[in-house]
Order: C-alpha cells, then sequence, then structure tokens
C-alpha cells in the first residue's frame, strides 16, 4: 500500500502536483541529509545539497519516471549531486595544491624553472589517467576528495575489500611510474600522497 502511495505521489509530482512534492520532500528529506552527511562529514555542505536535490526533484519533474520508487530516484540524484561536489572541490584542491607548490619550486621568478615544474605535475597526472577508469575514480575519492574506504564503497556500491584491491594496485603502479621517471622531484611524489 505504501508503495503505491509513493508511486502516486510521483506521478502526481510529474503533473506539478505541490501537495505531492511537499509529501515527497517531507517523506525523504531526512534520509537525503541524513545519506549527504554521511558522505561529506560536512553540516552546511549535506544541508546545501539536500536542498539542492529536492530543488533538482521539481525542476525535472516533467521528465520523472513515475514507475521508479521517489526514494531511487532521489538516491540517483544526490549521488549525482554528491559526486559533483566531490569533483569541484577535488578540482579546487588540486589548483591550490598546485598554487602552493609553485611557490615552493626552486627559483619561483625564474619563468625556465615553473615551466620544468609544470611539466612534472602533468607527468604526474598522466600517470593518474593511466589507471583503469574504476581504479582512477577510486584513487581520486580517496586521495584527492578524502574519503575513507567505507564511505568509496558506498558510494560507489562495491565492497571494501575491492576499494582496497583498487588503491593497492593504483598505488603501486603510480610509485613505478614515478620511479621510472627520476627526473620528477620528490614534491611532486607529496603533491599525489601516494
Amino acid at each position: 500500500m505504501a508503495e503505491k502511495s509513493e508511486k502516486e505521489h510521483l506521478k502526481r509530482l510529474q503533473q506539478g502536483d505541490l501537495n505531492s512534492f511537499k509529501w515527497i520532500y517531507e517523506h525523504y528529506h531526512e534520509k537525503v541529509y541524513g545519506y549527504c552527511l554521511k558522505l561529506t562529514e560536512a553540516y552546511p555542505i549535506a544541508e546545501e545539497i539536500t536542498e539542492d536535490v529536492f530543488v533538482r526533484l521539481w525542476e525535472k519533474r516533467h521528465i520523472i519516471d513515475p514507475s521508479l520508487s521517489p526514494g531511487g530516484l532521489l538516491l540517483k540524484i544526490t549521488k549525482d549531486f554528491v559526486w559533483n561536489y566531490f569533483k569541484k572541490s577535488s578540482r579546487e584542491h588540486r589548483q591550490q595544491s598546485e598554487y602552493t607548490l609553485s611557490k615552493a619550486s626552486p627559483n619561483p621568478d625564474n619563468i625556465e624553472s615553473e615551466l620544468i615544474f609544470k611539466d612534472y605535475l602533468k607527468i604526474a597526472e598522466t600517470a593518474i589517467k593511466q589507471l583503469p577508469e574504476k581504479r582512477q575514480i577510486v584513487f581520486n575519492l580517496r586521495y584527492k576528495s578524502g574519503l575513507d574506504n567505507q564511505e568509496i564503497a558506498e558510494y560507489l556500491d562495491i565492497s571494501e575489500t575491492t576499494v582496497r584491491v583498487h588503491l593497492f594496485k593504483a598505488t603501486r603502479f603510480l610509485r613505478n611510474y614515478l620511479r621510472s621517471h627520476p627526473e620528477i622531484p620528490y614534491l611532486i611524489l607529496l603533491y599525489f600522497e601516494v
């Protein structure tokens, strides 16, 4: 009976029924927020993403498949928002790290030194991009976004053992790759925390 009621609210939401939207919001807000908080471990970020999820639900109501469950649909939207948050956060962290490292590189006033340092960063990024896609995602979630193994497992719907295997193989590959480029300074290894 509850499933029928949920799907009926989803169908009404698709037609623009504000009361059905409120019903879905009241029944799922806490679950969405809890999931966001578990993944981001930051109250303001979890609140912001939760609100964005429900705004997206309302904005895209016309293309909703009413045969889905609201919970499954909201989980998918939430995962997309959290993933985008981590990608943006990772990008900002990388830019900040590049800036900090460029200031710490030898002779920052020397254009040649700066260009060489940027080449080193490109080599290291190239190594990461050579990882299989799933391994690259796990590596970035762990070392660039700071998620622990359990959070990565939940986020990607895989086991913690699989996460550990991906991380082990990724870091082993990257260490070997970077060691095969002895011209890369130790500072780059710190940048990637491998």
